[in-house]
Formats: structure tokens, sequence, C-alpha cells
């Protein structure tokens, strides 16, 4: 009986594709595993539930003075206000759970065209209040109910920096953007985001 050699040209690329297997399988993450390790990341204590807190946003405008956008937030009441400081007016819409109030430097009787021109109907500061609380309350609202966590995350560079992205959709009773979620690599922390 002869024993021949193995051909070597054959068995190169095999254990090459082995030896790098470890390294295909470490460029993901279970995507609910990642979310879990961001929420642990930035509210470790569970407190997201009572956040209470107030901030004001600063927005910069080309030919125009800078606007002002104050925020606050008490979860514990079910409260949320908005208000925005322009051009010599402010207007602001609060939330008592989904009893709203809008006023208009300071008056809640002010013009259908003060209503029309700046837009100050519920429907449109129900948005805001949505929009905002879920920027705010990130990446804890990615739990909320209809959204729709990708199985893996992906390790990727981004802007000379890697990171973890997931990306997330919704259900259609919720919503029709894909958001893209940037984590650091090693604490987990949400760095960036970006939707379409």
């Amino acid at each position: 009986m002869e024993i021949r050699p193995y051909n070597m040209k054959c068995v190169y690329p095999i254990v090459a594709f082995f030896i790098s297997f470890p390294a295909l399988e470490a460029q993901t993450i279970r995507g609910d595993q990642l979310l879990e390790q961001s929420i642990q990341y930035h509210d470790p204590n569970g407190l997201w539930g009572t956040f209470k807190s107030s901030f004001t946003l600063y927005a910069e405008r080309p030919d125009r003075e800078t606007k002002a956008t104050k925020l606050i937030f008490d979860r514990t009441q079910g409260y949320f206000e908005f208000s925005e400081y322009a051009e010599a007016n402010y207007w602001t819409a609060s939330f008592d759970q989904d009893q709203c109030r809008i006023r208009f430097n300071g008056s809640e009787d002010f013009s259908s065209e003060i209503k029309q021109t700046y837009g100050l109907n519920c429907e449109r500061m129900k948005r805001y209040r949505d929009y905002y609380t879920y920027l705010m309350g990130l990446p804890m609202k990615l739990k909320d109910p209809g959204t729709l966590i990708a199985s893996q995350g992906i390790l990727m560079e981004r802007q000379g920096t890697s990171y973890w992205m997931l990306k997330v959709t919704y259900a259609p009773e919720v919503g029709s953007d894909t958001w893209y979620f940037y984590f650091d690599t090693e604490t987990f922390a949400l760095k960036q985001y970006q939707f379409f």
C-alpha cells in the first residue's frame, strides 16, 4: 500500500479558511446583545422610566438669529414641555399625559394666522414630543413595542472610526423610517445615528 502526500495546493486554502473563520465571526454581534450592552452603559440603574430633566438646545441658522429650544421632561408625571424662542417671539406646547396646551408669547389666546404661521397645533406638537422623547431616550427607546432590531450588529468603519452598527426598522403601525445606530466597540456607548 502506497501512502501519498496531501496535495498542499488544496490544503492551504482550507486551512486559511478555518484560520480566518474566527475573525469573520468576530465581525458581528447579536443585535439584541448589542442593544442590551448599550443600555447597560447608558442607563445601568434603569432610571429612564423616572427621567426628569430640562435643557436648552441652540440652533445657529444662516442669516437668522439663533433659535433656542427648551425641553422639559418629567416621565414620572407624564409631562413634556417644548418651548421655542426665535425672532422676538416664543411659543410653548406642553403635554400633561395627553392633554395638550399651547401658548404664544405667554397667552393661550392667539389668532389663527399665528397658529398657521408657526404651525401651532396639537398634532404637530405631539410629533415634537414623540421625536424629542425618542432621541433623549436612546438607546432605551429601542425596546419599545414595534421596534424591529436587526439580528446582527456589524463591525464597520465610519469617518475613520470603528463602530458596531445596528440597523433598526419599525412595524408598519409604528413608522417607516430605517435607522442606523453606531456604538463604541469597547464601551457600547451610542455615538452616532442616522435615519432615512
